[in-house]
């Protein structure tokens, strides 16, 4: 039998027909065909073991159980997902033949081939790489299939990733916790490779802005007889950017060239051409979201993801590329024509002959850029936030096959008693591709002034004029910005741009940023939750917590982006054969081992006195119960000494709730003995037992005739 494995259940019943897979099995789980069974996984089945799996030790947060370093790795089945690894099982026993059908990135390979090799399948694999989930694009990768081991270093990759993120979250999120604790703060202090160096981005640009003294700088506009700003010469007082601070140099500028004559000592005109910006890869999606409608990263990657998975409108999301496989250049009259009607004048209006620089072979990652399918459809069935998204893809599509935007630049430097004036600006001659986005276009004027001036005229070199008048405008300087979901985005993509060392920016410059496509939206998402950041309008600002985090941490590796954006070069050389995983392992292990060590000794911890206030904790009575946000949704409260004090309570409307005693509800917890066991209903079917104190408490059994059998494995 052949046995087809997705991802998850809407690609396995989309992939259905194509294999003649027409009837769902009773009680869900697969849809069976003559020979061939499809199914699928819910994201990872399994998760790496918490560290007490790994000895009763590792129980109690205490250095003197640091560091934990597995040698020999533990995965463990997902809580509610023990039916559908049920289902899997009975199915690879029968299997003659497996098509691999994860999604086509390393953690879609990995979450398969972690089910393959938990039953010991040996047997012949395919893998279904699919980049589309529309019709063509199905049958197209169905035509190509690869064996599936050609891609075990993209597997070695992701197990990676894995593995060296729980060294350092479980390792580093313990000392320091332990170290915070010794010094006044409640709670558990979070640790991660990804997340702690993305928080200390945050922290950094929003104490500069915090610590900014405005200050003035002074403008010297002269109307020679078209507006120019003033160059200051370095005798001048002039701040870091060249700008004059001193209002007096600034006044007697003003003043004596009234009436003078000028010189033009440069004319520059040229005609200039602009392309269309290439085709969209998730970042460049997420930050033209961000920019455009404040949309946060995590809103546009779940709205690409229904365009690709649920409408089968877009290609696959989460793409570092932003070019296309030549071979799609011959498909654009019939990609054209399959657009929503909205589409339509304006791709009536492109050339599908014209071959842009997106088109490029050489460019080609794992994954090209993400651009709308033929499936055709209509877009009144999207939510307003998907069709916003579609529109950014569809446009910036539609753009490759449009001219270039040509414009006249003009540069004028003239001067004025030995002082130095320059304007430069531009006009549009055709806006060519900008018509596709419909949006006016400005010339861009002015330079050297902070608002646009007058488009210098056609001018030549020694022509002279005369300073009609001359004004002083008083400016203030301004911090930087801070962070929104779109600009945080741009810099975990470009973080080489913060990396002073040259030998690691060259390389960063080359390869890597901090997280993926598919990881840095959660990032943000999970430093939101865990309270470290919050979001004001379109601004992600950092918490007194958070800050008083990366204060302790100081220039600890786990707060540099330029560290974590090499981490991320390393997997890639594992992903293409080039590193041993298990080098890289050692280099991991070795570095926590230092941290550690590091940490135990140090006696110059800041303080990290706490500010957190809420109900005394009834079962410790020392910490206090603190609200929290759930994985899947919604809110509860736990005691702020966590994990010493397991005690949690329920959440309604942002109130404190106290559970009912276990013995009125289920049996104890075995493990935990203050929670009751509870009766859940599976994803899949079927019922399981959990703890009702998780999430801090994960024990879990499964149900047999209504009450939970606690001989499970």
């Amino acid at each position: 039998m052949k046995v087809v494995i997705a991802e998850k259940p809407s690609v396995g019943k989309t992939l259905a027909k194509y294999f003649g897979a027409t009837t769902p099995r009773q009680g869900g789980g697969c849809i069976e065909g003559s020979g061939v069974a499809v199914t699928w996984c819910f994201g990872h089945l399994f998760e790496q073991a918490d560290p007490e799996a790994y000895g009763e030790q590792f129980k109690k947060w205490s250095f003197e159980a640091l560091p934990i370093i597995p040698t020999t790795w533990k995965l463990l089945p997902k809580s509610d997902a023990a039916e559908q690894i049920r289902i899997l099982g009975a199915l690879i026993k029968q299997a003659d033949e497996v098509v691999h059908a994860g999604d086509p990135d390393r953690e879609g390979q990995l979450l398969v081939d972690e089910v393959l090799e938990h039953f010991g399948y040996r047997g012949p694999v395919k893998r279904l790489w699919l980049a589309a989930l529309d019709d063509e694009s199905i049958r197209k990768a169905l035509a190509s299939m690869k064996d599936g081991g050609g891609f075990k270093s993209l597997k070695l990759a992701a197990e990676s990733r894995a593995r060296a993120d729980w060294l350092v979250g479980m390792n580093l999120t313990r000392a320091w916790t332990v170290k915070g604790r010794a010094s006044g703060h409640d709670g558990v202090l979070s640790v991660g490779r990804v997340q702690t160096p993305t928080l200390a981005m945050i922290v950094k640009r929003d104490l500069e802005i915090e610590n900014f003294k405005l200050r003035d700088y002074f403008n010297v506009i002269g109307l020679f007889p078209f507006e120019a700003a003033w160059k200051p010469a370095e005798t001048i007082d002039l701040d870091d950017e060249g700008r004059c601070v001193d209002r007096n140099s600034a006044d007697l500028v003003a003043a004596k060239i009234k009436g003078q004559k000028a010189v033009i000592t440069k004319s520059d005109e040229k005609k200039c051409s602009e392309s269309a910006p290439l085709p969209h890869s998730l970042s460049s999606l997420q930050q033209a979201s961000s920019a455009k409608y404040g949309f946060s990263a995590q809103e546009t990657l779940d709205a690409a993801q229904a365009l690709y998975e649920t409408h089968k409108l877009a290609t696959y999301p989460r793409t570092d590329c932003r070019y296309l496989p030549e071979s799609m250049h011959l498909e654009a009259v019939s990609a054209f024509s399959s657009l929503p009607r909205e589409y339509q004048a304006i791709a009536l209006k492109g050339d599908p002959s014209r071959k842009s620089a997106c088109f490029n072979d050489g460019k080609i990652t794992a994954h090209h850029a993400i651009i709308p399918t033929k499936q055709g459809g209509e877009i009144t069935r999207l939510s307003d936030t998907e069709r916003k998204i579609y529109d950014l893809i569809v446009r910036a599509y539609l753009s490759q096959f449009y001219p270039p935007h040509i414009y006249q630049q003009t540069s004028v430097e003239l001067e004025c008693t030995a002082e130095r004036f320059a304007v430069s600006g531009r006009i549009t001659l055709d806006p060519g591709w900008k018509t596709v986005y419909g949006t006016e276009i400005d010339d861009r004027e002015g330079e050297g002034s902070d608002k646009p001036l007058r488009h210098p005229p056609s001018v030549r070199e020694g022509q002279q004029f005369t300073c009609s008048d001359a004004r002083v405008e008083v400016k203030k300087t301004s911090p930087p910005k801070r962070y929104t979901d779109g600009t945080l985005i741009a810099a975990m993509t470009n973080v080489y741009k913060l990396v002073e060392d040259p030998e690691i920016r060259k390389r960063l410059k080359e390869t890597a940023g901090i997280g993926t496509e598919a990881t840095r939206a959660g990032i943000i998402e999970t430093l939101i939750k865990r309270s470290f950041i919050q979001k004001k309008a379109k601004a992600l600002i950092s918490t007194e917590s958070a800050r008083k985090l990366i204060a302790a941490l100081g220039d600890s590796m786990v707060t540099s982006p330029g560290m974590t954006g090499l981490f991320e070069q390393h997997l890639d050389s594992i992903s293409n054969g080039s590193l041993d995983p298990e080098k890289f392992l050692e280099v991991q292990s070795a570095y926590i081992v230092k941290e550690i060590d590091k940490l135990r000794n140090s006696t110059a911890i800041p303080s990290m006195s706490s500010t957190m206030s809420g109900p005394k904790c009834p079962k410790c009575e020392t910490g206090v119960m603190i609200r929290r946000a759930r994985k899947g949704g919604g809110h509860f409260w736990s005691c702020s000494t966590y994990p010493d004090c397991n005690h949690s309570a329920n959440d309604e409307k942002g109130k404190l709730v106290e559970k009912a005693p276990a013995a009125s509800t289920g049996p104890q917890c075995p493990e935990c003995k203050t929670g009751f066991m509870v009766r859940r209903a599976k994803k899949v079917g079927g019922y399981f037992w959990g703890c009702s104190g998780y999430p801090i408490c994960k024990s879990a059994a499964d149900d047999k005739n209504g009450h939970p059998s606690f001989g499970r494995s």
